[in-house]
């Protein structure tokens, strides 16, 4: 009897070693892919991506400087081959935030730069790939491995590291505020938009989100938050603040020609069509209407979607819907496709087999190999110079606009997954979970 007890603990205690060995190998498997995997990405970025060398980053730290020796931060400017001359554009609480790069050392900012910059990629990626992951049984931590490797193929993340711009921490204060303060019922709900709008303007639109569904202390939040971001950096500099929000917002040419195909907000693709089919009278309110459509359609999508309690696809609509109508947006600022693309991933694997939408498949792999290859660079024209395009080589450089419209009118929403596992909303987990277009 004691001999049977002694060889049933054995046989578990075996099995269990068995299976701790089996999750050993399988961890440093999925350690080993993740490795290769970044490994790969970053030498095919490094070898065939742009090679920027932390342009921006450079254009923000003399600037500051520049402002610190006791200057106007928007007096400085410096020549551009591209764009004649480049100057610094973003409102003064930026400038503040940035004040510690004028005196600490190029060598200190640049690794803080890229280091952040990758901590941040991995942070948001988390936030959108957690309940997927726990969903599936995946690993969490090893989906967003993954899934990180395999966005700083493209383009918009690609760039952004390259150029030592801020798109990512932007994105980080949107999606913190409204997935994860919003998720949980914070009364500070619409802080993260409001500073990331006191940074850089354009998350301001995601102030109209938070209005159209009604979100009326969030949106308080966000305005209040910005405006005291705004006065604090008033407090530091009063005629920059006073010069930007009076003169400096309104000069559009200080960001750089419209028609530069880097451009891919629906103004630069008009602009580019301006100046193939010239109608210079027009062209201003052709993009003014057609980023009235535009920006309607996608709140009306993103409020339906947050409506049928889906958040990061409202999420998602909204800030493609923003990329789409901004007077600029550049390569390095539509983020929006990679939440976009992992919500098309998402519904595919959810869809029976016989019932799965190819289309949907092809859309994903269109967009993703469209930003990996930089299609729209095979086309590009330098400004005033589109007139030498024919059609197939307007689509080709007005690629990337496109495609953004196109993920804003098919990102579909899911009904009721904010109630499902790993979710950051406090909802109750529905009876079914359709899928709307």
């Amino acid at each position: 009897m004691i001999e049977s007890r002694k060889q049933r603990l054995h046989a578990l205690v075996a099995t269990a070693k068995r299976k701790v060995a089996a999750a050993d190998a399988r961890f440093y498997t999925q350690l080993a892919f993740v490795a290769v995997l970044s490994g790969v990405v970053w030498l095919l970025a490094d070898q065939f991506g742009g090679q920027h060398h932390l342009f921006d980053l450079r254009i923000y730290r003399k600037a500051v400087s520049f402002w610190l020796a006791g200057n106007d931060i928007y007096d400085y400017s410096q020549p551009d081959v591209i764009n004649g001359t480049l100057g610094f554009t973003y409102p003064p609480f930026a400038a503040v935030l940035m004040s510690p790069m004028g005196v600490l050392p190029y060598g200190f900012v640049k690794w803080f730069t890229i280091v952040t910059t990758l901590l941040v990629a991995l942070l948001t990626t988390y936030w959108i790939m957690k309940p997927v992951a726990q969903r599936r049984g995946w690993p969490v931590w090893f989906a967003t491995c993954v899934t990180t490797a395999l966005i700083f193929a493209l383009e918009p993340i690609r760039e952004t590291m390259s150029f030592g711009q801020i798109n990512l921490y932007l994105v980080a204060l949107i999606l913190g505020d409204l997935l994860i303060l919003g998720g949980r019922g914070s009364k500070w709900t619409g802080v993260g938009i409001g500073i990331a709008t006191a940074i850089k303007l354009t998350p301001g639109f995601f102030i109209l989100y938070l209005l159209v569904t009604r979100r009326w202390r969030a949106a308080a939040v966000s305005v209040g938050a910005a405006g005291a971001a705004t006065l604090l950096a008033a407090a530091f500099d009063w005629h920059s603040s006073w010069r930007f929000y009076t003169s400096v917002l309104w000069d559009t040419e200080r960001v750089g020609f419209p028609d530069n195909p880097g451009n891919q907000a629906i103004n630069g693709m008009v602009a580019r069509i301006d100046d193939m089919v010239p109608v210079s009278s027009t062209g201003k309110l052709v993009w003014l209407v057609l980023a009235l459509a535009v920006g309607g359609y996608g709140l009306w999508r993103a409020a339906k979607a947050h409506q049928a309690k889906d958040e990061l696809a409202a999420i998602t609509i909204t800030g493609l819907a923003g990329v789409a109508v901004s007077p600029v947006s550049w390569t390095h600022h539509l983020y929006w496709i990679v939440p976009a693309m992992i919500i098309l991933v998402d519904v595919v694997l959810d869809a029976p087999r016989e019932k799965k939408a190819w289309w949907r498949i092809g859309l994903v792999n269109l967009v993703y190999w469209s930003f990996t290859m930089s299609l729209v660079w095979f086309f590009r024209r330098t400004p005033g110079n589109h007139h030498r395009n024919n059609l197939p080589s307007e689509i080709g450089e007005n690629a990337f606009a496109l495609l953004v419209v196109a993920l804003l009118i098919f990102t579909p929403y899911r009904p009721g997954i904010d109630g499902k596992a790993g979710s950051w909303a406090r909802v109750e987990e529905p009876e079914a979970l359709p899928v709307s277009v």
